[in-house]
């Protein structure tokens, strides 16, 4: 998939355990001849890195997504009435400052992460009538049916790039060569950074000691389960068409 500036991108591919590390697969390797590798002076960037990824997980994970167009303009039907669940119904959760998902031992902290992905990984048909009806934009067609378009939920996008960023601090940390391309990188810091400003989260976080802030806190999140089975069950599992 070809992105404005030109430059190639492949927004996500089947979910495999990379080095123990990303879950990344070869769709999302810079297509160059050799890889390239980073480390000594990109030790402050990786540690932004790790700043906007809890950023990411906080705002993005558990602050909720508008997946679909303006409300105003959705027609009654069985897929909307589940994206307005997942996107309206409010859970009350607790933030927490470490969870299994942040446990240095992959073993236990990598199936956590593979486990937040639907099946398709996010991508989904959708009925082109059905998405005209909803004003969504046009997307690609699905190869396997004329009639339907192949779209990427936005906040599996999101968690797509937090995997990216932690597959990258992982490699620096173990010293393995970096086989997740820097603009790949780039990119999804960039994403998180502007969905932290697009939720522009006013929520005040309480400290007791000025180390730990909002540790076990209750937000308003939306329903990441509702969501995931939603994408479950529209998943698009075919092979992307390659980019021109």
């Amino acid at each position: 998939m070809a992105t404005k500036d030109g430059s190639t991108y492949s927004p996500v591919g089947r979910l495999s355990s990379e080095s123990g590390t990303g879950f990344l697969t070869g769709s999302h390797r810079e297509r160059s001849p050799r890889q390239r590798t980073w480390a000594g002076p990109r030790v402050t960037l990786l540690l932004s890195a790790a700043l906007l990824v809890s950023n990411g997980i906080w705002a993005g994970i558990f602050g909720g997504y508008n997946i679909a167009s303006k409300h105003e303009h959705m027609s009654a039907s069985p897929e909307m009435d589940m994206l307005n669940h997942a996107d309206h119904d409010r859970l009350s959760t607790a933030f927490h400052w470490n969870t299994p998902f942040s446990d240095d031992n992959k073993t236990v902290s990598n199936p956590l992460w593979s486990g937040l992905f639907p099946r398709g990984a996010g991508l989904v048909t959708v009925e082109k009538d059905w998405a005209t009806a909803q004003h969504l934009p046009q997307s690609l067609a699905n190869p396997g049916d004329d009639n339907s378009s192949v779209y990427f939920v936005a906040g599996f996008h999101q968690l797509h790039c937090v995997t990216v960023v932690r597959a990258a601090l992982y490699h620096f940390k173990e010293g393995k060569e970096q086989t997740v391309p820097w603009k790949h990188v780039t990119h999804c810091l960039d994403s998180l950074r502007q969905l932290v400003q697009c939720k522009a989260d006013a929520a005040l976080l309480y400290t007791e000691d000025t180390n730990v802030f909002g540790d076990g806190q209750i937000h308003q999140c939306n329903d990441w389960t509702a969501l995931t089975i939603w994408a479950s069950d529209h998943a698009f599992e075919q092979q992307l068409p390659p980019s021109p």
